[in-house]
């Protein structure tokens, strides 16, 4: 777990550097646990809820997923007036139970992160293809690789590749058409010991659902870290990796997977041919300082 916590960190590294990554907003909850009809997760249900609930039937507002699976109180996939007034209902005190829960199926245990991802991202040798699923523009594909030692990401936005590559002796952003790259130190960008640390684990089991994408049944296996962040792993019928949210205190990043192998292109991490525009850089940021105190 502490392995893809990493992959991500990888991720918000080049968003840091680029504001390349966009992310949806969701609402913080301050219990963790799943409550239907405590639509905006403040672990009460009250008449405010069965409110966002009627503003979302009539598009209003736009709820999150997890807050339209907290508002389907009756369980029919739909989020509208009926799911408002058995809400309200159980606000005031005249509903001891949603439909939703009558028919809720039980929790399945399954094991499809541990089956089919954690064997090779320990592993250290791995591609993952994925697309993150902006909130506004384009959405933004991704090759995340690691051969151990090193990790790159190469990432497409507007058309063009912006790659960034970790390794011991430093962070390179790198531009693969232009064929340049800038060298960074580790200390600019921060500490990246957690990173060379990619084995360890310390996610726990959370459970799993049965749930629809793009009508094709999934399994959504959710586990939860020890600083709260929580990931979603959605499987197919094939046991295939399909896609994967990461929700981090008032964030979610969305990530629809294209493909996931136990091999490294090696080819990423070259930078023969590449222009060092390191010192450039370093000589730019001279000129800026010395401009800015006069």
């Amino acid at each position: 777990m502490k392995k893809m916590k990493n992959i991500i960190s990888v991720l918000l590294i080049v968003v840091m550097l680029l504001s390349a990554f966009s992310i949806f907003p969701t609402a913080q909850a301050t219990d963790n646990s799943f409550k239907y009809g405590d639509v905006n997760e403040d672990s009460s249900i009250n008449s405010y809820d069965a409110f966002t609930v009627l503003r979302h039937s009539v598009d209003i507002i736009m709820l999150n997923s997890e807050a339209v699976k907290r508002a389907d109180v009756n369980a029919d996939g739909q989020v509208n007036s009926t799911d408002a007034l058995q809400i309200l209902q159980y606000a005031v005190g005249l509903l001891d139970i949603f439909d939703a829960e009558k028919n809720d199926p039980p929790t399945i245990r399954t094991t499809l992160f541990e089956d089919v991802v954690a064997g090779t991202l320990e592993s250290g040798m791995f591609t993952l293809n994925m697309t993150l699923k902006a909130a506004s523009n384009a959405d933004t594909p991704v090759v995340l690789v690691s051969n151990g030692d090193k990790i790159a990401a190469d990432m497409t936005m507007n058309g063009s590749k912006v790659r960034m590559i970790i390794d011991n002796d430093g962070v390179y952003v790198v531009l693969p058409t232009a064929k340049m790259y800038v060298k960074m130190s580790s200390d600019e960008i921060g500490n990246m010991d957690e990173l060379k640390n990619i084995a360890s684990s310390d996610g726990t089991y959370v459970g799993s659902t049965k749930v629809k994408i793009n009508g094709e049944d999934h399994t959504c296996e959710e586990y939860k870290s020890s600083d709260g962040t929580v990931i979603k792993y959605y499987f197919n019928s094939k046991k295939e990796w399909k896609r994967m949210e990461v929700i981090s205190e008032d964030e979610v990043a969305i990530y629809e997977i294209t493909s996931f192998s136990n091999k490294a292109d090696e080819s990423i991490f070259s930078l023969n041919g590449y222009a060092d525009m390191s010192a450039l850089l370093g000589q730019m940021d001279m000129v800026t300082t010395t401009t800015k105190k006069k």
